[in-house]
Parts: C-alpha cells; sequence; structure tokens
C-alpha cells in the first residue's frame, strides 16, 4: 500500500504515555467494522458548503435500477423486503423531486404522490423530510474510525487517517455527489443541517485519534490534526467531483495529504 505521505510524521503521544504511564491502544485495532450499506449513505456539506464530506456512500443513488436492488433484498423475509424495497423507492422519488423543484419547494405529499403512497406511509419510513437527504448520517464517520484504528500501529497518524479516509470513500459515485450538493446548496435548512452533522463526524473521528494515543478525550492536538484532516479530505472529494482533476479520488485524496504536508514542511 503506498503510504499518503513518504516520511508522514506521527502525532506526538501525551507526555505520560512516553514516560511509560500511559495506557495501551493495542485493543483498538479489536473495533468490528460496521455494515456499510449503498442505500444507507448519503453526503454531509461543511459550513462553506464547498467542502464535503460523506457519511456513507451515493454509488448508483439516482439511477439505481430494480435488479440492483432485488438483489439486495436476497435472503430477507417478505415483510422486510417489502420495507427495503418502499423505503428505496420513497428515497429515490423525493431525491429526484427535490432535484427538479428543490428541497424546500417539494412537500410530503408530493414525494407520496409521486410514489403513490399515502402521506402516512411516508413519514413512517421517514420521520422528517429532511431524513430523506441524510439517513445513515453516522455511517461515513463510522467506517472512518473503523478502519483508523485497524491501522497497523507503525503507521503514522498521517497516513492511518489518510488511509481510512481513502477507505470509507471507496463507492463513491462523482455523479452522485454532484447531485447531493446541487440538493443541499440550494436549502438553507439543508446547509445548516448539513454543518451540524459535518460537526458532530469530526468530533466522533477526533475521539478515535485521541483513542490511538492513549487518551480519553480529544486534546488540542487531536482536535486540530482531525480538523485538517478532514478538511484535506473535503477539497479532494470537492475537485473530484468538480472535475479539476482526472486522477481516481483515491489517488487525489492522497496527493492533496502530500501537499499538505509539503506546505507545512512535512511537519504537519
Amino acid at each position: 500500500m503506498t503510504n499518503c505521505s513518504p516520511t508522514s510524521p506521527k502525532l506526538e503521544r501525551p507526555v505520560n504515555e512516553r514516560s511509560g504511564g500511559g495506557r495501551a491502544h493495542g485493543h483498538a485495532h479489536q473495533r468490528a467494522r460496521g455494515p456499510r450499506r449503498k442505500e444507507d449513505g448519503l453526503l454531509e456539506l461543511s459550513p462553506s458548503l464547498d467542502r464535503l464530506v460523506p457519511t456513507g456512500h451515493l454509488t448508483g443513488m439516482f439511477d439505481v435500477k430494480i435488479p440492483s436492488i432485488e438483489k439486495n433484498l436476497t435472503g430477507l423475509s417478505l415483510r422486510e423486503a417489502h420495507k427495503r424495497r418502499t423505503s428505496s423507492q420513497l428515497r429515490h422519488t423525493a431525491l429526484r423531486l427535490f432535484l427538479s423543484k428543490g428541497y424546500d419547494a417539494t412537500k410530503a405529499e408530493d414525494i407520496a404522490e409521486k410514489a403513490g403512497v399515502s402521506v402516512r406511509t411516508f413519514f413512517r419510513y421517514f420521520p422528517t423530510k429532511d431524513e430523506v437527504v441524510f439517513k445513515g448520517q453516522g455511517a461515513w464517520a463510522n467506517a472512518v474510525i473503523a478502519s483508523y484504528l485497524r491501522q497497523p500501529e507503525a503507521r503514522s497518524a498521517t497516513d492511518a487517517i489518510c488511509e481510512a479516509l481513502i477507505e470509507a470513500a471507496e463507492n463513491m459515485d462523482r455523479k452522485s455527489v454532484k447531485a447531493y450538493a446541487e440538493i443541499v446548496e440550494k436549502s438553507q435548512i439543508l446547509r445548516g443541517k448539513a454543518a451540524r452533522l459535518v460537526a458532530i463526524s469530526t468530533r466522533e473521528i477526533a475521539i478515535a485519534v485521541a483513542k490511538r494515543r492513549g487518551l480519553d478525550e480529544p486534546d488540542a492536538q487531536a482536535r486540530l490534526f482531525t480538523e485538517v484532516a478532514v478538511a484535506t479530505y473535503q477539497m479532494a472529494v470537492k475537485d473530484w467531483r468538480d472535475g479539476r482533476a482526472a486522477d481516481l479520488l483515491e489517488d487525489l485524496i492522497r496527493d492533496r495529504f502530500r501537499l499538505l504536508l509539503r506546505i507545512f514542511g512535512n511537519k504537519a
């Protein structure tokens, strides 16, 4: 595996751990990786609206065909399969309406009518309209955290977070990312909600960064490191989304982390 930086530095450990008083953190790598379903993920936008932080996977969200949906239902009970199918149908219908009419101008009644169900059925699957956009909001952060804590202890914090971010983004689809950004950017309501979710995800990742260093809570170093790492990743996703670079997203993320280290003299 190619490192994100040839000589990327390690985050400094707390004084008590360097002197032998810190607790071991090897057990952190035993954290299990949770299930990740393509249909459950979306993206979040940062407060500035120009930096994307995925919370899950968008692959095929706006062009999923019935056979691909049915494949994901294999082995489920008839009742559970019906619930998944209905939820997927409602979500795809809603997202298409958000793209054509705008989120704020689209009512729950419009979605229900277009999908051929009652409004009551819509709210049974999505308690609020914005849940359609942000369903599965914790999936991305959970994926990053699980991957980060599985990284070898010998790997630097920079390389570990870079590889974790790459792994969490492996199923992202450019068309879906663009569509999501278009929906969110046009709604003040969604922009505010997205900003709050970004902050939550970043705090959760900072806790994992601290844990890898043997800390119970993030200190200033862990918080700053996480904020910078997430911002670097967001820039890579936005450049990829907007076609500013022809690279694969994986390569672009690594390139942006290397650029960060060059800017700060390999001391970032």
